[in-house]
């Protein structure tokens, strides 16, 4: 199975069950606007892990326990080949990476630090996957090294593409304007 494989239907809606019992497993300590910030952005992730999975949020029920996760989760685990495991991993990282999936793309590259991997999202990725019965600290470095890789070499690759563009142009403006021939043209009518 490839990385990018799409999951199987059943696999891709208990991922998308988890993510929603994680995000209702919020700590009974927060203040009020604490519970506004982490009820904002858990959504917001989740909405990004239906989307990624083709789930539409709005299909999801209001609530879901932890418990009636694992139950289902014990129920499949053994038919999940180590690929699909890896794969609902990187789905969750990435997932946590992408922001809000409401926003264009335009709007996305506007905002600052526009890959944000942050501690509330990887918290929620790793609850996830417990509640899957999965390893949940092996999966995700794996996934998180897998798609750093990825990136370096996407980032690489653009450089790579940026320099030769750099450098032909460069080579174009030291032959002048026209290159070679233009300036022959030019100073041979000068010389007239």
């Amino acid at each position: 199975m490839s990385e990018k494989q799409e999951l199987p239907q059943a696999v891709r809606l208990l991922l998308a069950l988890s993510a929603l019992a994680a995000t209702q497993d919020a700590s009974s300590t927060r203040s009020v606007q604490s519970k506004k910030w982490y009820k904002d952005q858990s959504t917001q992730w989740l909405r990004s892990i239906c989307k990624l999975v083709q789930i539409p949020h709005a299909s999801l029920p209001p609530s879901i326990t932890n418990e009636a996760v694992r139950e289902s989760a014990s129920d499949q685990i053994s038919e999940w080949s180590q690929e699909e495991q890896e794969r609902m991993a990187a789905v969750l990282v990435e997932a946590s990476l992408a922001g809000d999936p409401d926003k264009d793309d335009k709007e996305k590259a506007k905002e600052e630090n526009a890959l944000k991997y942050t501690p509330l999202a990887k918290g929620l990725s790793h609850k996830t996957l417990e509640y899957l019965g999965l390893d949940a600290g092996r999966l995700l470095g794996e996934a998180e090294r897998n798609l750093a890789g990825t990136l370096f070499k996407a980032l690489k690759a653009a450089q790579e593409g940026s320099s030769a563009k750099v450098e032909e142009s460069r080579q174009k403006q030291a032959q002048g304007w026209g290159g070679s021939l233009g300036r022959k043209l030019g100073t041979s009518y000068i010389m007239f």
